[in-house]
């Protein structure tokens, strides 16, 4: 659980960077005090509730990509910026998740599991929104719900399928034990 920790904290460094960077090389240097505003409110939001100081912070980071965009800074950056935001608050909560007494295996193979899926989402989000930024597609309203709610649904039943093989899984290998 250690490495998550040092990823957490990475993951955190990278998007303030990211962030920063793209601002102050925008011109936009009173970001800076939002910045340092922002680490303070970790700092003390951490002594009280850990999730919700890893939510709000999340949600500033979004917030400020989301703006980044909107002024037209480096798209690059604020892919990375918001992606490590997220990466961040996913760790915080699986480490608020393994609090308690789960059995010492189980927490070993779920973090490295865990620290899979994540990198594969880093990487993939990367991806997408490089690919995303590269070309333009016009397609008609309809044409678009029709697509979303298709992605919903193959995501839907991805989740299900990965629960439903997890869960025949841990049968498995309780069945072995």
């Amino acid at each position: 659980m250690k490495i998550h920790l040092i990823i957490k904290n990475i993951c955190l460094v990278i998007s303030i960077v990211c962030l920063g960077y793209a601002y102050i090389l925008a011109g936009y240097w009173l970001i800076m005090p939002a910045l340092a505003a922002m680490v303070f409110f970790w700092i003390i939001m951490k002594k009280w509730s850990v999730i919700w100081s890893a939510s709000g912070l999340l949600s500033i980071y979004v917030l400020l990509a989301a703006i980044g965009v909107v002024i037209d800074l480096p798209l690059i950056l604020m892919a990375v910026g918001c992606i490590s935001a997220l990466a961040s608050w996913d760790f915080v909560h699986f480490d608020q998740s393994m609090i308690g007494n789960p059995p010492i295996g189980t927490v070993e193979r779920l973090a490295k599991k865990h620290l899979q899926s994540l990198t594969a989402m880093f990487g993939l989000s990367l991806f997408l929104t490089i690919a995303g930024s590269s070309f333009s597609l016009r397609f008609p309203f309809g044409v678009v719900v029709f697509l979303v709610l298709l992605a919903t649904g193959c995501l839907t039943y991805a989740v299900k399928y990965i629960k439903k093989s997890g869960i025949a899984h841990d049968e498995q290998a309780r069945d072995v034990s």
